[in-house]
């Protein structure tokens, strides 16, 4: 579950099946997102007046399917959307969060004093790695001068759901780990007791041996003060 194996694993045994979602609509939301914070906010949005959004890309490591998929899905569903999309930086975040805020470390310190470049948007193929960028954002007093700007990524792990409700990072992708825990239990109960797999006994039609899960894009929310006095 979670990675897709190579396209002939699944046909070696009748009982292999895939739990999963399509990395590639993960990269389209994340794309649709930033297109239509850009449509909406162009006056604020393009810092260089240039009419191009100028990105900063964090992949995963250089041989990743899944990263290269987000990454390209992300830049296909901007271009759909007719949004120019400039890539001022591209490197591997490896996934990590220190890895990443080293490498955004550096791309703030380059382009700081660059009247023509400007760091407008950060697309990570991973939450680790926009929490990573946002680090050196706020380590750099990047804030202090600019509107924050949008860090969107998938997975939406915890620590990515809590900057979403911090109103640090712009948006994630979530792949509901619940949803796909009680799909694989289901179908791990139908195979073993020899009944079709379908819709009704694990809750969506497979696709030659693969079951996709549909995707959810979660945004941030607005700030909230800790209130001290409901503090237990």
């Amino acid at each position: 579950f979670n990675q897709p194996p190579a396209d002939n694993v699944l046909t070696t045994w009748e009982k292999a099946y895939f739990v999963g979602a399509h990395a590639n609509e993960a990269g389209a939301m994340m794309g649709r997102t930033l297109a239509r914070w850009w449509r909406n906010n162009i006056d604020t949005a393009d810092l260089n007046d240039d009419e191009a959004m100028q990105a900063v890309i964090l992949t995963g490591p250089e041989d990743s399917k899944l990263s290269e998929e987000i990454i390209t899905s992300c830049r296909e569903a901007l271009s759909a959307a007719d949004i120019s999309l400039s890539v001022i930086e591209r490197e591997s975040g490896d996934w990590d969060s220190v890895v990443a805020k080293e490498w955004m470390t550096k791309f703030i310190d380059t382009y700081k004093e660059d009247k023509k470049t400007k760091i407008e948007v950060v697309i990570a193929a991973n939450d680790a790695m926009a929490l990573g960028a946002i680090a050196a954002l706020e380590a750099n007093d990047y804030y202090k001068d600019h509107e924050p700007l949008p860090v969107v990524s998938a997975m939406a792990t915890e620590l990515g759901k809590y900057a979403l409700a911090q109103g640090k990072l712009f948006s994630s992708v979530l792949n509901d780990p619940d949803l796909q825990g009680k799909v694989v239990a289901h179908l791990a109960y139908t195979l073993a007791t020899g009944a079709p797999v379908n819709q009704e006994t694990v809750g969506y039609e497979p696709t030659n041996q693969a079951i996709w899960l549909p995707l959810a894009v979660l945004e941030k929310q607005a700030p909230v003060e800790e209130d001290s006095s409901s503090a237990a």
